[in-house]
């Protein structure tokens, strides 16, 4: 054993040798293996200035550097249509490079009231774009003319569209997104409005006319509503194009009817396995919970609900929310669901506190286990408007393992999640002498979401990692402007 050991030891020692000899031999003071190289690099993704400078290094820097620098293009004006224009055309390099491509002008009050058929530029083949985010000035409805084509045909991979603004009707939709190719994700957010209610006929040529929408790969289709319906949906995008393999549904804000919803669920009951819903119906007259219907479809595979988001706090009544969600597991049938989610918002810990120390869990684990009697999992997901802090957080879980013990659903697993909105923010204090009720009142000195950078890729320095807070997160991702 002995002698494994030594064998052992001087291997080592002569790994060492070596890097310390190619070290010497090197001309370049600053050279790395090109593993710590990459992985200097991913800890430090979301800092665009510290990125810029990395570049500036050596070739080996800047080869690991560029994914993340020019991982996502935004436009949000003229300006900067014309200046990615200019170094996409003059840089391969910085092409290959970019995953997502947002087209944003509504962002800029220069443009709202701008055609974004004229802002439109010529732009090279961009083939590694998987997602494109559409955005466009309500003030003018889309109508398909070649400019838009040509330049939807600049991303011939995508998967994942991100769709808002207006459009001369809802068949005009149907002609965007089939020029976008088969598409996996769906995205519809809740500024998609038309001209016209109904179908127009075309002032274009038959061949721009032509429908190319292909839903038959999407897995997934998310719809943020904010008040707007979209029960056009069933008879004009999912009538002219079904999806066959649609496994994932997120539904914010109740897009839907309850009859158009029955019939939603009732079309796609034998591919859907994760179903998101927002219990919470945002319309102009203010929030209230989604009326429930007696004729939900028995879904027979799915396996994960989530009801996301639960506002906490007391103007939010997140009480009644989760009364809410009782009732509605009387009526929704998933025989083989195995994984419940509740997503929960948190302004300060103490608003986390309060829900798990007065809510009456023993019932609500009980309804689930009567409801769901193979679910395994409830998951706890807390989304924190600003980091918490490490010793608050394992306060907070022991408090839900006291109020809420695995033994209220039989020993089945109840875990903890955490996620932060705001990473860039300052977080609460870490020091367990602090009084909590200090940190609370640090609420109202917090910026608003306004007067915070979106750097959704970085990382707190108070140990919440990028995974954890990327699966509710609505921060916009970061990208870079050309100087």
């Amino acid at each position: 054993m002995l002698s494994n050991i030594l064998t052992g030891l001087d291997l080592v020692l002569s790994s060492d040798n070596m890097l310390i000899e190619k070290l010497k031999e090197s001309k370049n003071p600053y050279w790395l293996p090109s593993e710590i190289i990459r992985e200097v690099v991913g800890w430090n993704k979301g800092y665009v200035y510290d990125l810029r400078n990395y570049c500036l290094v050596s070739r080996t820097w800047r080869g690991a550097t560029l994914p993340y620098l020019f991982h996502t293009i935004k436009i949000i004006n003229e300006g900067s249509m014309q200046r990615w224009g200019e170094v996409l055309r003059s840089s391969p390099e910085i092409t290959n490079c970019v995953r997502i491509f947002s087209f944003s002008p509504s962002l800029s009050s220069s443009l709202r009231r701008t055609d974004p058929a004229t802002v439109l530029v010529s732009l090279p083949l961009m083939t590694g774009v998987v997602e494109l985010e559409w955005q466009a000035p309500i003030e003018y409805p889309i109508t398909m003319i070649p400019v838009i084509i040509d330049f939807l045909h600049t991303f011939p991979n995508l998967q994942r569209v991100k769709v808002s603004g207006a459009f001369r009707d809802a068949k005009t939709l149907e002609y965007f997104l089939g020029h976008c190719g088969p598409i996996q994700e769906l995205i519809l957010y809740d500024h998609l409005v038309f001209e016209h209610e109904t179908e127009q006929n075309s002032r274009s040529s038959e061949e721009l006319n032509k429908s190319r929408l292909d839903l038959s790969s999407m897995e997934h289709l998310e719809i943020c509503a904010e008040g707007n319906l979209f029960d056009w949906i069933l008879d004009s995008l999912l009538r002219r194009s079904k999806p066959t393999k649609l496994r994932s549904i997120t539904l914010s804000s109740i897009p839907f009817s309850s009859a158009a919803l029955c019939r939603l669920l009732a079309e796609v009951s034998e591919t859907l396995v994760s179903l998101t819903l927002d219990p919470n119906d945002v319309t102009d007259l203010g929030r209230s919970l989604m009326p429930l219907s007696t004729s939900y479809p028995s879904l027979s595979i799915l396996g994960t609900l989530k009801l996301a988001i639960i506002h906490l706090g007391d103007t939010f009544f997140p009480e009644q929310v989760l009364d809410w969600a009782r009732d509605f597991f009387r009526v929704f049938h998933a025989p083989k669901l195995t994984v419940l989610e509740l997503y929960f918002y948190a302004g300060s810990p103490r608003e986390m506190t309060e829900i798990t120390s007065h809510y009456d869990w023993k019932t609500f684990c009980g309804l689930i286990l009567e409801c769901y009697p193979k679910v395994q999992e409830l998951i706890v997901y807390v989304g924190m408007e600003r980091e918490f802090g490490r010793t608050r957080r394992a306060k907070l879980e022991q408090e839900v393992r006291d109020y809420l013990p695995d033994s209220f659903l039989n020993g089945k697993r109840i875990t903890m999640n955490w996620g932060v909105e705001n990473p860039s923010w300052e977080s609460y204090s870490d020091d367990p002498s602090s009084s909590e009720s200090d940190s609370d009142s640090d609420d109202d000195d917090s910026p608003s979401s306004s007067d915070t950078s979106s750097d959704s890729e970085s990382q707190s320095d108070s140990g919440t990692s990028s995974s954890e807070s990327d699966t509710y997160s609505s921060n916009s991702d970061s990208s870079t402007e050309p100087e």
